[in-house]
Formats: structure tokens, C-alpha cells, sequence
């Protein structure tokens, strides 16, 4: 980077010749794997910010994409919805997360300097244990009926 800037040519000719030119140093994208996520568990409903983060000169962009090419969910809002196959900027923040939407996304770093360099990152979901006074343990997305201890108490007259 230091030897970038403004260099010269001369040749001492009668008359003399000179020819100015600019050196710019270009350096190909690197993702900092230290300030970039990686897996994620994230429960159903819940939400998901990841995080890419690249050096390289020009300043590498960031551009999110699904691996196996299906369409980004972002929501704004209550009702907003916008879906597209590509979204860019350091960070990919996925809310209301639904199980169609799990799954790898790639962040592609890349600025016009070959190569473009990606970082795989996997969205899975998180089961939290739901456990009942017997020690019967289910994962909370599998249904089952409750019973409150006072259902067993039987009076005796």
C-alpha cells in the first residue's frame, strides 16, 4: 500500500520528455474469520444477525446469498416482507426465523480484485428440552398434553 501514489518518468532528451502516472496497489478480499459469524442455532420464531466482515483494497462488498439458491426472507416491520436472491451489506439480520429458512448462507466478499472469497455459515434450529415433573423430557416442538399435579390429588370423604 505504501508504494502507491504519483510516479514519473523522464528522459533526458532535447527536448526533454516526461510522462506522469498514478500507482494504485490493489489487494484481493480476505474475510477476518474473527470478526465473522459462524454456525448458528436459532429457535423457531426467533431471531439471527450474521455478521461478515472482509479487508482488502478496494474495500471489499458483501453479498449474502442462500447456498442451495433460494430466496433471502428480510422482515421489516409487522407485515413487511422482502424476499430476494442477494443481499448485501455486512450484516444479514433474519427475524421471525421459520424452518423453511434454515439452512447455509454464504457471504461472498469481493471487489473487483480476482478472487471473491465466500465463508459457508449453517442456520439450524435450536430444540430447548421441556421436562415434566416425572423427568419425561420432550424438545419443545413436540406436542404434548399437560397435567398440573393437583389433577392426581384425590379426596378422601
Amino acid at each position: 500500500m505504501e508504494d502507491a501514489g504519483k510516479y514519473m518518468c523522464q528522459v533526458n532528451t532535447d527536448p526533454m520528455k516526461m510522462q506522469t502516472a498514478m500507482l494504485e496497489v490493489v489487494i484481493p478480499p480476505d474475510i477476518i474469520n474473527e470478526e465473522t459469524s459462524g454456525d448458528m442455532m436459532v429457535p423457531e420464531g426467533g431471531s439471527a444477525k450474521l455478521v461478515c466482515r472482509a479487508r482488502g483494497h478496494p474495500k471489499p462488498k458483501i453479498t449474502w446469498r442462500r447456498e442451495d439458491g433460494r430466496e433471502i426472507i428480510a422482515r421489516n416491520g409487522a407485515h413487511q416482507k422482502t424476499k430476494a436472491l442477494a443481499v448485501e451489506g455486512e450484516m444479514l439480520t433474519l427475524s421471525k426465523v421459520t424452518r423453511s429458512e434454515m439452512g447455509a448462507y454464504m457471504c461472498i466478499a469481493s471487489n473487483g480484485v480476482p478472487p471473491s472469497v465466500s465463508k459457508r455459515m449453517k442456520l439450524q434450529f435450536s430444540y430447548e428440552q421441556i421436562c415434566t415433573l416425572w423427568g419425561d423430557c420432550a424438545r419443545k416442538d413436540v406436542r404434548f398434553k399437560y397435567f398440573h399435579a393437583k389433577d392426581f390429588v384425590h379426596s378422601h370423604h
